[in-house]
């Protein structure tokens, strides 16, 4: 029997087909994700293509993550370069490459990039951290969460996680006076003072400062000498 040979054409369409596949999905283990959720600021993150894990990195499309975080991200077809920015932070990636750079200086990468069932997939934490955003992974949940979760703590109970904590007496004041990521965790800035009467007027005379973690409550003093923070409860 005459075997059938293939045509040129349908030779050469049938390679290109296989090439692109092979650049569209990775060649290391990718690990589809749909159970894996994210959650930033407290707001789950819905994309059109659910993570992936490449070793043990989670990678989400790069529009989604870079605008739930308030920055515009640009992407050059020419290069595959990825460049995100959000007030005077800038980050450039590339696809397949290892290194990034975050404000001129580089980084290296565990997971570079990809394009993957045509979206172009990031690494989230990478994109978080580099943006002055706290990361959190949940094993229980399978959750990630990226940044501080308001809902979680208000003011008012950091407040009064000072209030037991520091133990300061009667007379004591407390207000919120701002928030602060540090470290990759998001605090209240919470101010003690008291109210010191001069023989007719009076003035706010400042006790301490406290850090409040938005995330779990935990309070810290802050020596402002040295700007460290020391765990009191």
């Amino acid at each position: 029997m005459k075997k059938r040979q293939l045509s040129k054409p349908l030779c050469l369409l049938l390679l290109t087909c296989l090439l692109f596949v092979t650049v569209l999905i990775p060649s290391r283990p990718v690990q589809a994700q749909s159970g894996i959720s994210i959650v930033v600021h407290g707001n789950y993150l819905y994309t059109d293509v659910a993570p992936i894990i490449i070793n043990d990195r989670t990678l989400v499309p790069m529009s989604a993550i870079f605008n739930a975080l308030g920055a515009q991200v640009y992407w050059d077809s020419n290069t595959q370069e990825i460049k995100g920015y959000r007030g005077s932070d800038e980050i450039i990636l590339q696809i397949g490459n290892n290194q990034a750079v975050v404000n001129g200086s580089v980084f290296s990468l565990d997971t570079p990039p990809i394009i993957y069932y045509d979206r172009t997939m990031v690494p989230v934490s990478f994109i978080a951290t580099s943006l002055g955003e706290s990361v959190r992974w949940d094993e229980s949940t399978q959750t990630v969460y990226i940044g501080g979760d308001t809902s979680t703590l208000s003011e008012n109970q950091a407040l009064a996680r000072v209030r037991q904590v520091a133990n300061l007496g009667n007379g004591v004041g407390y207000l919120v006076d701002s928030s602060e990521i540090r470290n990759g965790s998001d605090y209240y800035i919470v101010k003690a003072y008291v109210t010191v009467d001069d023989g007719g007027s009076s003035h706010i005379s400042t006790v301490g400062w406290y850090y409040v973690d938005k995330a779990d409550g935990s309070v810290y003093s802050w020596d402002m000498t040295d700007d460290s923070l020391s765990y009191l409860g």
